[in-house]
């Protein structure tokens, strides 16, 4: 029975009654009715009239005989259920006055229709209650229920329910207003919001001066933590709405007390181990929207690091809505008062293009240099590599931001408030370590975290934290008292539990008594998975069969039994579209679809009926809860249930899927798509412990090999010696720097041939790079040995590296014995590096036309860019603006560089200019550990320009402080050096011309460069 007294006495004469049949799911809409007629003197019988004892069938049979008006009140609900169907019955038979009072649109079954005959019955939700309340005491007094005057309560007392006029349902909460889940039944529970309450009031202290910040001390984190299942997710979001002020039923904590914050929520729940700084920052800017203003420094920061870290994007930022449209107000604004050209649109070029101008010694007395951590963000944005999302950049970012907070009159400044949820999936890994550094570089933010485990933090020991120990993080001590500080968190009570499902039994007008509730409650023993797996059994059975009357047969059972019930409910399709949203972290439609072999329309209604919740801060917009997953990945019972060979069958279709996105994005030019879908793939197999043939080609052939390794496993999980394990070694090995790269890659040694084949391959390329030929050659003649029917690729890289090396007999004589074909390549390459003009385009065109590889194509692209600049009559500034958007987008790291060199190369006459191509340069380069002679080509240029060799000075000490030989990229530089009178330690070379025409040959390319440079100045 409904959690609602009885309002009145029900009458027990012989005199003239009106017998009223419901269903108890619907007392909150009959209550009222009754008690208002019974309140004006109609004498009223409904159940409250059955004494305990009484024999059920009996007494009803004689209450309703007994009546001179049989009234039913007519509802999906009511009709639907057997008790008020053989109460009709018994009225019918017995020639009973019938008035039906429709509660809402219903259809009657034909038994009630048949009862009615042509009465008309009165309907209560389309009209005014006045009016209703007419017609029925017309009805009643019709048929002979009369007033009693004597039991008429004093004119003018009002009805319960206060409708002004329009109609007795209106101001009632309809049954589609959104349910509580029971993860939100913290609602109930009041020491959590004391808790954030009293951790608000401290942090609002700090934030307008009047506890004073401490350096290296955070007390702004108040921890949640507690088993899986007690719904931590949802008190985490329910309190974030209590202080945004979006909570409409905050019953026991009442309304927030305090003024509203602006909450950001960085969602973990797809997380492998690695944080997203993209998106967490993406968020936090879409936060700060509701101020309405420009955050300045932040905005510039933030761009520039968007435009740094996302590749593949060649139009916009990844921001969207008012937050790009405010951040494009920065810029323009920022832009106007440099004297710049206007920007109309916010993209990564715009970006660039103002950062590198307020970056130039001239407007260095500009205000927003008045932000100590700005220069920090933009120095190091210049120098992030390939791939990185620079965790040390985000935290200078958010200090920029403290900074602007700081600068707002304290009154005024926005209460920042972060929710962190769920925390287990970074804990212990890496992603914990920069959460720690960005909360501490938010001093004036407090941080809400729920998960698993509490937090280490304060102990002396731990040392995965850049700061740590007790007097870093007092709140989170053992045994500490003052919020915020770190809180355990239980099961729901006996009394919550029961609360809850009462609550939600009546809203939604199920016929479930309180003794079925009562066995719920002691079987779900408070956990909230547990309770919301029986209420989404309870809609499903309810939705099968309207007003059916719920047993604790039906819906009680250990949480398995529970959801293995709960997908027998499911057709056959949905029930596969379920199975496959379990295959997956998170999902789309269309990627359910294709996982469980079903169309997008069962998968949407997998989403109505089964446990998949919306997660709408990732790329992939649902996912169901771990432990879920994991009890239907165990089903073997349900109707349907999959075996394990069609578990792997289904994860396998997760990863075809995934693949097939990787090509559309390819197709389509887009290497955001092409990314996401390789981590698809990637997490897939990682957790199905599966490695679909041509993964590994797929990754060395996309946009960004390291631009990967934010979106997949970290390291520290991937199983060594398993295909898939090894394959994200080999993406994370790729973030190394140079120097190490090659021997990170070359331990790898994967037992799977493919994986093997392009760490070896990648581990040569990185060893070539730092000048280790000997072990660059080994490394590709091991290859040629353990794939000889893939030879093809390491035979070709085993001539680049003799030709990089010097070694250019030795290179030219293997191509002729294992590529003839490519002999033509090499003479013009080699000639090339003899200082030979080379006037042919035609190669690189060819080469374009044979990869595949968009990464091979930038290279060859650049490579051509600087072939035209030291051999013809230079190139079209605009085509290295291209280039190097592109190489930026795509993290191109060597690419980048050399585009940086043609902008120095243009920029040599000029004197500030030039200063600054060099610093970006430099700078750039040792972000990756590059040994690359590309400074030293410039500072050469330069002094051959004024005449002073001073100029080369530096260059010249770089080169004699190299260890390792000096490869053909050096040459330039060498001949240059000896005509700025420097002496230059020898190096074996094969030179196929004397090297004094090679001398020559190079001194006319500097003099081509220079006496461009020298045009475009004035």
């Amino acid at each position: 029975m409904p959690n609602l007294k009885p309002p009145f006495a029900a009458y027990r004469g012989s005199d003239g009654y009106a017998f009223v049949s419901y269903a108890h799911a619907d007392a909150e809409l009959v209550y009222p009715i009754i008690t208002r007629l019974h309140d004006e003197g109609f004498r009223i019988w409904y159940d409250e009239g059955i004494e305990p004892g009484e024999e059920w069938a009996k007494r009803l049979d004689s209450a309703i005989q007994g009546c001179s008006a049989f009234v039913l009140f007519v509802s999906a609900v009511s009709v639907a259920r057997p008790g008020v169907t053989n109460e009709v019955h018994v009225a019918h038979t017995t020639n009973r006055q019938f008035l039906p009072i429709l509660l809402e649109e219903a259809d009657l079954p034909p038994g009630i229709r048949l009862a009615g005959g042509p009465i008309q019955g009165v309907t209560a939700f389309r009209q005014p209650r006045d009016k209703t309340y007419a017609e029925v005491r017309a009805a009643l007094a019709k048929f002979g229920v009369v007033v009693d005057e004597h039991s008429r309560t004093v004119q003018g007392s009002e009805p319960a329910v206060t409708d002004h006029g329009q109609g007795l349902l209106a101001g009632r909460p309809r049954r589609r207003a959104r349910n509580l889940t029971a993860g939100e039944a913290f609602v109930d529970r009041v020491p959590e919001s004391v808790a954030l309450r009293k951790s608000y009031e401290r942090q609002y202290q700090r934030l307008i001066g009047v506890e004073p910040l401490q350096s290296d001390v955070f007390p702004n984190v108040l921890v949640f933590f507690g088993g899986g299942g007690l719904g931590k997710t949802g008190l985490s979001k329910r309190l974030e709405r209590w202080m945004s002020g979006g909570l409409s039923d905050a019953k026991e904590w009442g309304v927030w007390p305090h003024q509203t914050v602006t909450s950001v929520r960085w969602d973990f729940h797809t997380s492998t181990g690695n944080v997203d700084l993209v998106q967490l920052l993406l968020t936090l800017r879409a936060s700060l929207v509701p101020w309405g203003r420009s955050w300045g420094a932040f905005d510039i920061a933030l761009g520039r690091y968007l435009e740094a870290v996302r590749p593949g994007q060649q139009d916009n930022l990844g921001l969207t809505g008012n937050a790009e449209d405010q951040v494009l107000r920065t810029f323009k604004g920022v832009a106007a008062e440099l004297g710049l050209s206007p920007i109309a649109t916010l993209t990564p070029a715009s970006v660039r293009y103002v950062c590198n101008e307020l970056q130039m010694a001239h407007h260095r007395e500009h205000r927003l240099w008045s932000r100590e951590g700005l220069t920090d963000v933009l120095t190091g944005a210049e120098s992030i590599t390939q791939g990185s999302q620079n965790p040390d950049v985000v935290v200078d970012l958010l200090y920029v931001l403290s900074e602007e907070i700081a600068a707002i009159a304290p009154a005024e400044r926005p209460v920042l408030v972060f929710f962190l949820d769920p925390f287990e999936r970074v804990q212990n890994q890496l992603g914990e370590s920069v959460l720690a550094d960005l909360i501490a570089a938010l001093p004036l933010a407090l941080f809400v975290v729920t998960g698993r485990n509490k937090l280490r933090w304060a102990e002396p020991g731990y040392t995965r934290l850049t700061v740590a120990g007790p007097a870093a993080w007092p709140g989170l001590v053992e045994g500490a008292i003052d919020d915020p500080r770190q809180h355990i968190l239980g099961r729901l009570s006996d009394d919550d539990t029961r609360l809850f499902y009462r609550s939600r039994r009546d809203r939604s007008r199920w016929n479930m008594s309180d003794h079925v509730i009562e066995g719920l409650v002691q079987r779900s023993g408070g956990l909230p998975l547990h309770i919301e797996a029986v209420l989404k059994l309870t809609e499903n059975l309810q939705k099968a069969n309207p007003g059916i009357e719920f047993t604790g047969e039906a819906l009680s059972g250990e949480l398995p039994d529970v959801v293995t019930n709960l997908v027998d409910t499911l057709t056959r399709e949905e029930a596969d579209a379920f199975r496959a949203a379990c295959v997956l972290p998170a999902f789309d439609v269309a990627l359910a679809a294709a996982v469980g072999k079903v169309h997008g329309q069962e998968v949407e209604r997998a989403i109505n009926d089964a446990l998949i919740e919306k997660d709408e801060s990732s790329v992939y917009p649902y996912r169901v809860h771990d432990e879920i997953r994991r009890l239907i990945r165990l089903d073997r019972t349900s109707r349907g249930a999959w075996s394990e060979q069609e578990w792997k069958d289904a994860a396998r279709r997760g990863m075809d899927e995934a693949i097939a996105r990787v090509e559309a994005g390819h197709a389509q030019s887009s290497d955001e798509t092409q990314l996401a879908g390789l981590a698809l793939a990637i997490n897939l197999g990682f957790e199905w412990d599966q490695y679909p043939s041509g993964l590994a080609k797929l990754i060395h052939d996309g946009p960004s090999i390291v631009g990967l390794a934010p979106l997949i496993p970290p390291l520290s999980e991937a199983k060594t010696g398993s295909a898939i394990g090894d394959l994200i070694q080999f993406v994370h090995a790729m973030t190394v720097s140079y120097i190490d790269a090659g021997d990170v890659l070359k331990a790898i040694n994967s037992p799977h041939p493919e994986v093997d084949r392009y760490a070896r391959l990648w581990s040569a390329y990185r060893l070539r790079a730092v000048a280790r030929f000997d072990e660059a050659l080994a490394e590709l003649r091991e290859l040629v040995q353990r794939y000889p029917d893939k030879a093809r690729t390491a035979q070709n890289q085993i001539g680049v590296t003799l030709r990089t090396s010097r070694r250019f007999v030795d290179a030219l004589d293997h191509i002729r014995s294992v590529r003839p074909d490519r002999i033509e390549d090499y003479e013009r390459s080699i000639n090339r590096l003899h200082g030979i003009p080379d006037l042919d385009a035609a190669g690189t065109a060819r080469k374009l036309s044979e990869t595949t590889s968009r990464r091979y194509q930038s290279e060859l692209e650049v490579t051509d860019l600087v072939r035209r600049s030291r051999f013809e009559g230079g190139v079209d500034p605009r085509e290295v603006d291209i280039a190097m958007e592109r190489a930026l987008d795509r993290g191109q790291r060597s690419d980048y560089r050399n585009c940086l060199l043609l902008k120095g190369y243009d920029a040599l006459a000029d004197n500030q200019r030039y200063a600054d191509a060099l610093a970006r340069l430099e700078e750039h380069m040792a972000s990756y550990g590059s040994t690359a002679p590309s400074g030293v080509h410039l500072r050469c240029l330069r002094a051959l320009l004024t005449g002073d060799p001073e100029d080369a000075r530096a260059g010249y000490e770089t080169l004699v402080a190299r260890l390792r030989p000096r490869g053909t990229a050096w040459i330039p530089a060498e001949v240059w050096l000896e005509e700025l009178g420097y002496e230059i330690p020898p190096v074996d070379s094969q030179w196929l011309i004397p090297y004094d025409q090679v001398r020559a040959n190079w001194l006319v390319v500097a003099d081509r460069i220079i006496e461009r440079a020298k045009g475009n100045v004035g």
